[in-house]
């Protein structure tokens, strides 16, 4: 795209548009103009669309466009999604169906040994690799933007207004996808928000109810408590074998009020920052529950977005 080629094919549009609001239809090309401004666009037919619309060459049945995004075009939309701080952190997968099984994998701490030269290990110096297996299920979930007419003909003109939109309904997700795995009580029947899958929180809370080995552990917040004596209790819950690779997530309300809590003490037990403790990261993040804390490696935080993204327009004229 051109400056040059994209302001004539602007030109060309803004005389079609005065020629048919003039009632003047013999020799306009509207679809050679669309065709023009799309090729102006860097081949974009969708935002020409946009652009023809607002200045009236075309209706709203031309506009009325949409179908399933190809792999290619889904799997750069789930990265401007992933592309948040919080989920660059954790897990993140692109499903390529609604179930997906995964495997988190490790190497056991403790598994350098020494094998004399010309030796073969035996069977207890090799280190098997730990997998932890998990089921991701999606569930479907619509996002309604209503673009206004006023919107369309205000950026008539802007070269950027797809990557713009594309942007912006990306950062968009990225924060209901953090705030749902965080707060999700999961029950795909209703399409209420918090209903529509499981969050972390929830899923631990499964965890704990059901017992066994793998169970999630966990202890009460207790108010009468300062924030570090709380996290304290809770970091001696957690397995010495993961300790140096967990991260502490916390509501960034509290994870302020443990930061005031540790400015204003006057006998410090460590030299850290006051969003440490014992040297360890505390992770705000925005949209977790108050009142509640995780401890866990962050790989062990799984996310997943099914692939099959369907995207379409349509037009509603209101008065």
């Amino acid at each position: 795209m051109t400056i040059r080629a994209l302001v004539k094919a602007l030109n060309d549009a803004d005389a079609a548009a005065l020629a048919v609001q003039n009632g003047i239809t013999e020799g306009v090309n509207i679809p050679g103009v669309v065709a023009a401004l799309a090729k102006a666009y860097g081949g974009n037919a969708q935002v020409a669309a946009l652009v023809a619309f607002a200045k009236g060459l075309i209706g709203p049945g031309d506009i009325a466009v949409g179908g399933r995004l190809s792999p290619q075009q889904a799997s750069k939309m789930i990265s401007l999604v992933y592309g948040n701080d919080f989920l660059k952190e954790i897990t993140t997968t692109k499903m390529q169906r609604l179930e997906y099984e995964g495997q988190v994998v490790d190497i056991p701490r403790r598994s350098l040994c020494r094998v004399d030269q010309g030796k073969e290990p035996e069977d207890d110096d090799k280190s098997s690799v730990d997998e932890f297996g998990y089921t991701l299920r999606a569930e479907s979930a619509q996002l309604f933007v209503d673009l206004k007419n006023d919107f369309l003909l205000n950026n008539q003109d802007n070269p950027n207004l797809a990557n713009e939109l594309e942007g912006m309904f990306a950062t968009r997700i990225q924060g209901e996808l953090v705030d749902l795995a965080w707060n999700g009580t999961g029950n795909p029947a209703s399409g209420k928000f918090l209903k529509l899958n499981k969050g972390f929180i929830q899923l631990l809370k499964d965890s704990i109810d059901a017992g066994g080995d793998g169970a999630a552990k966990t202890a009460n917040i207790n108010p009468a408590e300062s924030w570090y004596d709380n996290i304290e209790g809770l970091w001696e819950l957690v397995p010495d074998e993961v300790k140096a690779q967990c991260v502490i997530y916390m509501n960034s309300t509290d994870a302020d009020s443990y930061a005031f809590q540790r400015g204003r003490d006057t006998v410090r037990t460590d030299d850290q920052a006051t969003r440490q403790i014992i040297g360890k990261a505390i992770r705000p993040v925005v949209g977790m529950p108050a009142k509640h804390v995780v401890i866990t490696p962050p790989k062990n935080l799984i996310v997943g977005m099914c692939q099959d993204v369907t995207r379409s327009r349509a037009y509603t004229e209101s008065h």
